[in-house]
């Protein structure tokens, strides 16, 4: 097991996490708890905590049967009985994350927990890292009680992230700031992976809007890339966190505020994402440079600028109901005649489908009031309509109150269990 301590979380939840975890392997047959801690593997430590787990292989009498990753998507089949003993390599990653406050859902009831659970690893696409198995832990803490932690075991890939293949990390369980050393700019990716992988990406999130789910916390190192025999499928990761309403890193939301009134925010984050597989770091301004736009900076395709320059610079006027969506960022040329699977026929029960639209009302509510908050605060003090990119995006985050504290109500009391009965 690996890790990731380390930043600003509860020492006391720290400890209560890996409990929680030793726990479950200790009643699973399938995964083998380790204490070799790594610290920092992800960008936010007090937000989410990361365990490599290694598959335990099945001993009867002489015979050894070793379970592989692939075999075990949709879980693995009939276990046989015998001792057990621990592989060498990590085979699957288990993440472990605090259901953020402004999720309407408290997970203390069974029926909540369940739906939820069939939610998650019910979401299955070519394009979409496999959720295998989902459990939650309540935990009593001296500061805050009642703590509610959401467990997601999902296959380990050895390639990493986007963001590895970027930064040419060959491990992905080292520390963050290793990895990805601020002092150090990435490699763009060729112009081939970016097609493939931004048609793969915004396939995964079409597939969940037509499940009516956004995507609100798109990134380079959690879209994650797997090696499909002779070719690497690139697979969204880590949707829990807009089922939980987790809000995005405030870094980013800073940049994307002033565009959400004429840009979908998932589009938006893919165009943050494409920018830093064409130029190899990430957009540390609301726009790229108008050079990028019209492909005259240095390495810039002209495809790619066409997609940039559409997100960036969209046709629409603030307040118009029509928005730049990833639909139409499929219709550039970039990612036409882009080979692709597609995904088998899905269906989510009454209680997922319930949990979706309420989650996903409570975090749409909270985006409509961040971009209000920013107007009010500048948009109306600067004249800055016409070009909201001159606001600087540290001001705003110093007048405004944090994103994980919503100062409106959502739609849903979180103290109220909203599912009643199984599904």
């Amino acid at each position: 097991m690996s890790f990731c301590s380390g930043g600003p979380e509860e020492p006391e939840h720290q400890a209560q996490s890996m409990i929680a975890v030793a726990s479950f392997c200790r009643r699973s047959s399938k995964y083998v708890f380790e204490d070799s801690a790594r610290a920092g593997m992800g960008r936010r430590p007090a937000k989410k905590s990361f365990f490599e787990l290694n598959q335990k292989a099945k001993v009867r009498g002489s015979d050894e049967e070793n379970y592989s990753p692939d075999r075990t998507l949709g879980l693995l089949g009939k276990q046989n009985s015998g001792s057990s003993r621990k592989l060498n390599s990590p085979t699957f990653i288990l993440s472990t994350m605090q259901v953020p406050l402004l999720c309407p859902f408290t997970f203390h009831s069974d029926a909540e927990k369940k739906a939820f659970a069939q939610l998650l690893t019910s979401l299955q696409s070519p394009y979409i890292a496999p959720a295998l198995e989902v459990e939650f832990s309540d935990s009593e803490t001296s500061s805050r009680k009642q703590l509610v932690d959401i467990m997601v075991v999902r296959p380990y890939y050895n390639k990493g992230s986007i963001r590895d293949e970027i930064y040419k990390n060959s491990n992905p369980t080292d520390p963050y700031t290793s990895k990805y050393p601020r002092s150090v700019k990435g490699t763009p990716l060729h112009h081939k992976k970016i097609r493939t992988f931004g048609r793969q990406i915004l396939e995964a999130m079409l597939f969940l809007k037509k499940k009516n789910i956004t995507v609100y916390n798109l990134s380079s190192s959690n879209v994650l890339l797997h090696s499909d025999g002779s070719r690497t499928v690139a697979q969204l990761s880590d949707i829990e966190n807009s089922l939980l309403c987790k809000s995005p890193a405030t870094s980013l939301e800073n940049l994307t505020l002033c565009y959400e009134s004429r840009v979908n925010v998932d589009a938006l984050h893919f165009g943050h994402l494409l920018f830093e597989m064409a130029l190899g770091h990430r957009l540390s301004k609301p726009c790229p440079c108008p050079s990028v736009l019209q492909s005259a900076y240095e390495g810039v395709n002209a495809e790619v600028a066409e997609v940039l320059n559409l997100i960036f610079n969209p046709p629409t006027k603030p307040g118009d109901a029509v928005k730049v969506s990833i639909e139409n960022v499929l219709k550039c040329s970039l990612f036409k005649d882009t080979p692709i699977q597609p995904p088998k026929s899905v269906k989510l029960s009454h209680s997922a489908k319930k949990i979706v639209k309420v989650c996903m009302a409570s975090i749409s509510n909270f985006r409509t009031a961040r971009v209000m908050q920013y107007e009010e605060v500048f948009l109306g003090m600067n004249d800055c309509r016409n070009d909201p990119t001159m606001v600087t995006r540290t001001s705003f985050a110093s007048r405004t109150s944090s994103p994980s504290s919503p100062t409106f109500p959502t739609n849903a009391n979180p103290q109220t269990p909203l599912l009643n009965n199984p599904p």
